[in-house]
């Protein structure tokens, strides 16, 4: 007879299983050739769990030989009196794959999904960028962060006698559901052309900076809209938040002779003038 065998078996079970987060993945901006303007690059983080970890320096010196960083850098990181210490962000799986191979107790290492944007300067006010855990800070990115997020799952995996974990099909998985992507009515091409013609200006004028606006008259439709000076939403803690800013869309400035259609196309409406009527303008004034 076993004494409480039904506790002990449930105690079994949970130790003989783990759960496992699915992450989703983000969904991507495109422009309105399906021209890929953002990308998801799989990376990974390591971390530590302290109290599991027996000998601080062989296991420093363990990810010390994967990443490169001096041993004591690690040592360091761990001697706290936190139970969790993050150690290191957006490794590529070619480094971890070492480390993916051991059970080194107390490790523990997340498979993420970082953001990258392939045509850098280019339309990045537009697009905008990420924080290091995927959720959208400034433009597009941030505008329509919960249609480009998408939910994760779970899956429950076996866990043998060293701690080694497999999928089996008869335990529970709940799949991650993607986030939604998205397409601009921005032209990549028109998009590169504005941000050239204007760095030329600038060039020419000597100006502090310019913006400009490409707008197909027949809808309405923004085919390129840019500011310069702009900045690298790959490396975007290294430029001046002012350069972050769209500046088409969050200054204010006179519209000048772009706003003459407006006033013209009301005195037709309301037949205040003919079409056959002309004006003498004296240089504007």
């Amino acid at each position: 007879m076993v004494i409480q065998s039904d506790e002990y078996k449930e105690q079994g079970i949970s130790q003989g299983r783990k759960n496992e987060i699915l992450l989703a993945i983000r969904g991507n901006i495109y422009d309105r050739k399906n021209v890929a303007l953002t990308q998801n690059i799989i990376h990974y983080s390591l971390g530590a769990q302290t109290l599991k970890i027996k000998d601080k320096t062989l296991f420093a010196a363990k990810i010390s030989n994967v990443t490169g960083r001096d041993v004591e850098y690690y040592i360091n990181k761990l001697n706290t009196k936190k139970s969790f210490v993050p150690l290191e962000h957006k490794l590529r799986q070619s480094r971890v794959k070492k480390l993916l191979g051991e059970r080194i107790p107390g490790l523990v290492i997340e498979r993420k999904s970082r953001r990258s944007y392939p045509q850098e300067n280019i339309a990045a006010q537009v697009v905008g960028f990420t924080d290091i855990d995927d959720r959208g800070l400034t433009g597009i990115e941030k505008e329509f962060n919960s249609h480009l997020t998408g939910k994760a799952g779970w899956v429950v995996k076996q866990v043998d006698g060293k701690g080694r974990s497999q999928i089996k099909t008869s335990f529970p998985i709940n799949p991650p559901i993607d986030g939604s992507s998205i397409q601009l009515t921005i032209d990549l091409e028109y998009q590169s052309i504005l941000h050239e013609e204007l760095n030329r200006r600038i060039k020419e004028t000597e100006s502090k900076g310019a913006m400009g606006i490409m707008i197909d008259p027949q809808n309405g439709a923004i085919l390129a809209m840019a500011s310069i000076p702009d900045f690298n939403p790959n490396q975007h803690e290294l430029s001046p938040i002012e350069n972050q800013k769209n500046r088409v869309l969050t200054d204010q400035f006179e519209p000048g002779s772009t706003y003459k259609i407006v006033t013209a196309t009301a005195a037709v409406a309301t037949n205040a003038v003919s079409l056959y009527e002309e004006f003498n303008c004296k240089e504007g004034k």
